[in-house]
């Protein structure tokens, strides 16, 4: 019976283990299917990288090309003259003295500057042209006042009373000058702060100046002085007292060698400070002129020769009626002089100091002040030692020339721009 017993207890507990999974199955909630990858967010877009910023574009000059470089360059400036001596009359009113300069005005002109850069850095081959005018005018009317010496008049029978004085003057003036230069250019030093450069070759010069000159006797004039008894039809014009002239002229042409050099201080990549002398030897022919008109009074009477007259004497004649008043004539007398053709040695010096500005790539600006001076380029030619013979004939012993130079001076800006 033990046995029988501990066998069903056994069954027992085996039956309510079987039971007891049973209902632990049933308990369990039901699995949950796999869940699905979830998909990686997305890293946002990379943004495309900003643009290069454009390169600056590189101050100073650019390589040469195959064919080598070309710089051209213009300036302007106004060339003063500095030794005109261009005098036209002398004041003298019994308190002062002085000389009447003709007064000059200065026309805007250009200064042109080509380079042809050989390649390889050969050196360069420079073209230059210069042309310079000044213009001048003066004109004084005093009448009744002769205070005023015709320098530019034949001084014998110059002037109302012979004496080589006028109460007025009329004058105009021109200088010219023009210059083409050759040279073959090369840098002799370069540093990161200076740099040198020689150059030397063929020029030529043209030179004109003129001066011409009126001078007047305002009064005493006619009619005034005419007697009432004169006829109504009476013309006096042939009394009226003619002016004096003279006129000066001179023109050169020459040619020859020069030389100059140029150094530059560079103060900042876009500002240097830079100065130029250039001298040269020329030889040319020169043509100077003179010509003056002088007039004078004279009577003729009705039993004798000619004679002259002062103007005192011709008041007289025609104060004692039409018969003295067509007595009175005027003669003219003309003095003319020439040197043509002759040889001329001359000199140039051109000096020249300024300032450069870099202003894009390899334009650039320049600002500076200029002398230029040419030695003996001129001349004035005059008779001398006048001698009045009885008959009324002018005799001259001599001839005076005076040799001139001319000098500009101005400020001057420009652009240059190399290819």
């Amino acid at each position: 019976m033990r046995s029988s017993t501990r066998m069903r207890w056994v069954a027992i507990a085996c039956t309510a283990m079987i039971a007891l999974s049973a209902a632990a199955q049933e308990s369990e909630p039901p699995s949950a299917p796999p869940e699905e990858p979830k998909p990686e967010p997305t890293a946002p877009a990379a943004e495309e990288p900003p643009p290069p910023l454009k390169p600056k574009s590189p101050l100073g000059d650019p390589p040469l090309h195959r064919w080598g470089g070309l710089t051209i360059s213009v300036e302007a400036w106004g060339p003063e003259l500095t030794n005109q001596d261009l005098d036209v009359a002398i004041l003298n009113d019994g308190i002062d003295t002085r000389v009447l300069e003709m007064p000059t005005e200065a026309s805007t002109r250009q200064h042109y500057k080509v380079w042809y850069h050989l390649p390889d850095n050969t050196g360069s081959i420079r073209f230059e042209y210069d042309s310079m005018r000044d213009e001048g005018d003066i004109e004084i009317l005093d009448p009744g006042n002769f205070v005023y010496g015709e320098l530019l008049a034949f001084p014998l029978l110059a002037g109302l009373n012979d004496d080589g004085l006028a109460d007025g003057l009329r004058a105009v003036s021109e200088t010219k000058t023009r210059e083409f230069r050759v040279e073959y250019e090369q840098i002799v030093f370069d540093t990161p702060r200076t740099t040198g450069s020689f150059h030397g070759g063929y020029r030529t010069v043209d030179h004109a100046r003129s001066l011409q000159a009126t001078y007047f006797a305002l009064l005493p004039s006619f009619p005034p002085l005419l007697p009432p008894n004169f006829p109504p039809d009476f013309n006096p014009t042939f009394l009226f007292p003619l002016p004096d002239t003279g006129r000066t002229t001179s023109d050169y042409s020459g040619s020859g060698l020069g030389a100059g050099f140029d150094v530059e201080f560079k103060l900042h990549p876009r500002v240097s400070l830079w100065g130029s002398l250039s001298i040269g030897a020329l030889r040319g022919k020169i043509d100077t002129r003179y010509e003056s008109t002088v007039s004078a009074y004279f009577i003729r009477p009705e039993d004798g020769d000619p004679f002259l007259a002062t103007f005192e004497q011709v008041q007289a004649a025609v104060a004692q009626g039409e018969d003295g008043a067509r007595s009175v004539f005027q003669g003219v007398d003309t003095v003319f002089v020439a040197f043509r053709n002759r040889s001329r040695m001359t000199w140039e010096l051109d000096l020249s100091f300024g300032a450069e500005f870099k202003i894009w790539r390899s334009l650039s600006g320049t600002v500076g002040l200029r002398e230029l001076v040419y030695g003996d380029v001129a001349a004035d030619v005059t008779r001398g030692n006048p001698v009045l013979s009885p008959t009324g004939t002018i005799n001259f012993q001599s001839v005076n020339e005076e040799n001139r130079s001319v000098g500009y001076e101005g400020y001057f800006v420009g652009l240059a721009y190399r290819f």
